[in-house]
């Protein structure tokens, strides 16, 4: 098997362990035009589609561990700052991102809506199926 892995969504470490002090202190913001798509995973999943993967039976295939909901930008900024009792007041504009981060700006700014077909044909049932739920768990912990 093939897997290609959304933004996986941990409070160990990785975006959200970084996001999350940023947007409690209301310093959050929406990135370029918000417009972008992410393909996000909550951590549980992830390691329940790998063992998934490992003990069951499917076809040989490219699996897209993300969850069957990609989101924008923008609603991934909002429901984080939702989710901490905050809000997402700034937006960074893509020629400051470029400013800031020059190449790796890039990294934010594109989209990419990844769906979990093999997954889903699979019978694979998702724990975190919104980014609220995610969000909701992961500030619980």
């Amino acid at each position: 098997h093939i897997i290609r892995i959304g933004m996986v969504l941990s409070n160990t470490g990785g975006a959200l362990k970084k996001l999350k002090p940023i947007f409690r202190n209301y310093m959050g913001s929406v990135l370029g035009s918000g417009k972008q798509y992410i393909s996000w995973i909550h951590i549980d999943d992830l390691v329940s589609q790998i063992i998934f993967l490992l003990t069951s039976k499917t076809e040989q295939s490219v699996f897209n561990a993300t969850s069957p909901n990609p989101i924008t930008n923008k609603e991934f900024s909002d429901a984080l700052a939702k989710s901490l009792n905050s809000k997402a007041l700034f937006k960074a504009p893509k020629f400051a991102l470029n400013l800031v981060m020059g190449d790796m700006a890039q990294i934010l700014l594109d989209s990419q809506r990844a769906y979990p077909n093999e997954f889903v044909k699979a019978g694979f049932e998702f724990k975190f199926n919104t980014i609220d739920e995610a969000f909701n768990d992961l500030n619980q912990n």
